[in-house]
């Protein structure tokens, strides 16, 4: 009977460690754009920075869905901001930079650090909450892209776009909880105890500036890796033919190979088919990443507004203190006050560089089909037409050049 028992329960359990593998892998997988950025709207909903949640309709979609909660929950937290830096100023504008030097510049940083720290944490709450159209219309805009670049053979992988948000959402998360618990184990060693209000300016704004900057580099990943698929078609294409004549191509693979975020399929199409089809393309993914610079502008002014600020104080106390030249108040040491105030100049350099290395990637993205274009227009220009091809290449270069001309003005 125990021998039984024994080997039942042995079943069972070899039963259910596949299932827990499977459930496992489908956390990590996505199989549709809106499943891929789940992470990125989870975290967000959460914080207030966005209304939106992902939904599943029932039949297997995914789809992104307002929620009057969400709403609530944007009120609720920027109240409990707005309090919190307003009991702050009220304490004699206490800063935790404040507990480490005093002086009489330290006092003006102080003041300007919490007044631009109210006004910035209200301008990225409003900003990411008043124009939600134009992040729904992105969205939309990217999901008709996908279905236009698998007319030229492209699939998006989305289980590695979502692991990708993962791997972001984890690193911020990362950066600022350290940096928080690293800084404030100094106050508590000192024995200072900050009030509970600054605990949460403190904390809260260092995380709502991250997760703002994990979103934006979500949405420009989604915008780079449609770049960097489009000009994999054009630069195949520009290499299957010759300068002087355009072979017909019945069948053709439309790309040879694709970074990890994507994968190709065989397409039956004219090459001139898809060059017109990556045009247009390259057109709406244009304008998907005009809408969503238009969405993020002011975010990204006033992180880095606020950035520079920090890094200008923070910079001036460090020199200040490693040249003996101030003489300041303070219970701590050498070491433990040039490093908090590095380790937040560090911070802050990181969201300033990531943001400008970001949007410098996916210019040269743009760039990169533009220069594409270029020479396969080239190549249809110089070339003879062929006794197959139905279309002139002259009525089709003329047709691809005011094309061109239009998406070079979207760009």
């Amino acid at each position: 009977m125990d021998a039984d028992t024994n080997s039942i329960e042995t079943q069972n359990v070899c039963a259910t460690r596949p299932q827990r593998v499977t459930a496992l892998r489908r956390f990590f997988q996505a199989q549709q754009m809106y499943e891929s950025l789940q992470p990125i709207f989870v975290i967000t909903y959460w914080h207030g920075l966005t209304p939106f949640w992902i939904k599943d309709d029932g039949a297997g979609n995914k789809l992104l869905k307002e929620s009057i909660y969400g709403h609530l929950n944007t009120i609720i937290h920027v109240t409990l901001y707005v309090t919190c830096y307003v009991l702050t100023m009220l304490n004699d504008f206490e800063t935790v930079a404040g507990y480490f030097f005093r002086s009489g510049i330290s006092r003006v940083g102080d003041i300007m650090q919490v007044i631009s720290g109210l006004i910035g944490i209200m301008i990225i709450f409003i900003t990411a909450l008043l124009p939600k159209r134009r992040l729904q219309s992105f969205l939309r805009t990217v999901q008709h892209i996908d279905l236009m670049l698998r007319s030229v053979g492209v699939h998006i992988l989305y289980s590695k776009i979502l692991r990708y948000c993962y791997l972001m959402i984890l690193f911020v998360f990362l950066l600022d909880s350290s940096y928080s618990l690293v800084n404030l184990t100094l106050l508590k060693s000192a024995n200072l105890n900050p009030s509970k209000p600054l605990y949460v300016v403190f904390t809260l704004q260092h995380t709502v500036i991250g997760i703002a900057t994990a979103m934006f580099h979500g949405i420009l990943k989604i915008v780079e890796v449609r770049f960097v698929m489009l000009n994999k078609v054009l630069k195949n294409l520009a290499l299957q033919w010759d300068n002087t004549v355009i072979k017909p191509i019945p069948k053709q693979r439309s790309l040879q190979c694709l970074d990890s975020f994507s994968m190709y399929t065989v397409v039956t199409k004219n090459p001139s088919e898809i060059i017109q089809e990556s045009m247009e393309i390259h057109h709406m993914i244009c304008m998907a990443a005009s809408t969503a610079n238009k969405y993020f502008t002011y975010q990204l002014l006033t992180i880095i507004s606020i950035a520079f600020l920090i890094i200008v104080f923070d910079a001036y106390y460090v020199l200040e203190t490693l040249l003996g030249k101030s003489k300041r108040e303070s219970k701590f040491k050498t070491v433990e006050f040039v490093t908090f105030f590095s380790c937040q100049m560090i911070l802050y350099l990181i969201a300033i560089i990531s943001i400008v290395e970001g949007s410098n990637r996916a210019i040269k993205k743009i760039s990169g089909a533009l220069t594409t274009y270029l020479i396969i227009l080239l190549q249809f220009t110089s070339s003879n037409a062929p006794a197959q091809q139905s279309v002139p290449v002259s009525d089709n270069t003329t047709k691809l050049m005011t094309l061109l001309s239009n998406k070079t003005a979207v760009a």
